[in-house]
């Protein structure tokens, strides 16, 4: 809040892109399909972030600042709301350590007054977690539909993380023998796969009306790459490095080596699958 306060939040050519989009939602009523450009020429992030911020833009008459003001709001909420999950249903110290990562985070700090795509992913990652948590709970089909909802609006908000995301999910479901808990079934699948639907609902439009480009394009992209001179394995590689910055960002330099143990201990929980 102290960048807004002091108007010093970051305003560059993405921003200004992003904001004019929501502004042609509200004021010319264009309907757009898909979003932002991603490294990969042809291929965007997800439209739902302009729907984000059209909301700010119509409920306060387009104030450059509002964008800021929803984002730290909806910063705000999701952890207080993540908080009381896991207040109720771990402990409360957990909760309260939860809390005290998130308001000390380098990075969490910094994404809470920027204004970008990818922080579309931060509250869908924890809708991520506790869609697993209740369904491995109760086995409520609801719950396998925020799961695929989930995955689908963490692949909106950012193209790349959601690459690593989803190969992930599955190589953990076969790793612990729980294919058949998730997908084991018709309905199943069907929940999995409508929740992710309705997430990508925008983009599948998208491509329905433009002759598949962006599938075109992640093709083409191993032999014509798009902002970045690389293949497929060179932007692996370049990611890779990338995200495991992000991880340690989470954490101030000196509490690094309890992100690593929370880390080692979250793996080590895969163990603990239902039979």
């Amino acid at each position: 809040m102290h960048s807004i306060g002091l108007e010093t939040v970051p305003y560059t050519y993405d921003q200004g892109r992003d904001f004019l989009a929501a502004r042609d939602i509200i004021v010319e009523k264009d309907i757009t399909l898909i979003g932002p450009t991603t490294g990969a020429g042809g291929v965007f992030h997800g439209a739902w972030w302009y729907y984000f911020l059209a909301v700010p833009f119509a409920l306060t008459g387009g104030h450059p600042l509002a964008f800021y003001y929803a984002i730290t709001f909806f910063a705000l909420l999701q952890g207080v709301l993540f908080y009381v999950f896991l207040k109720d249903k771990t402990h409360p110290l957990l909760g309260l350590l939860f809390l005290s990562m998130v308001a000390i985070s380098p990075y969490f700090i910094r994404t809470s007054v920027f204004a970008i795509s990818s922080i579309m992913t931060l509250p869908f990652i924890l809708l991520f977690m506790y869609a697993l948590y209740r369904y491995f709970e109760s086995e409520k089909l609801l719950d396998l539909g925020l799961f695929g909802l989930s995955i689908g609006m963490i692949l909106e908000g950012e193209v790349a993380f959601a690459a690593f995301l989803i190969p992930a999910v599955f190589i953990a479901a076969l790793f612990t023998r729980t294919v058949k808990f998730f997908l084991g079934s018709t309905q199943k699948i069907a929940y999995v796969v409508g929740g992710f639907a309705i997430a990508t609902s925008l983009r599948i439009v998208f491509e329905l009306k433009n002759n598949f480009l962006q599938t075109k394009a992640l093709w083409l992209f191993k032999d014509t790459p798009g902002t970045n001179d690389v293949t497929y394995l060179g932007a692996l590689k370049d990611r890779i490095p990338l995200f495991s910055g992000y991880f340690k960002d989470i954490f101030v330099d000196s509490l690094e080596p309890l992100g690593w143990l929370l880390l080692i201990l979250a793996i080590t929980g895969i163990y603990d699958r239902p039979k």
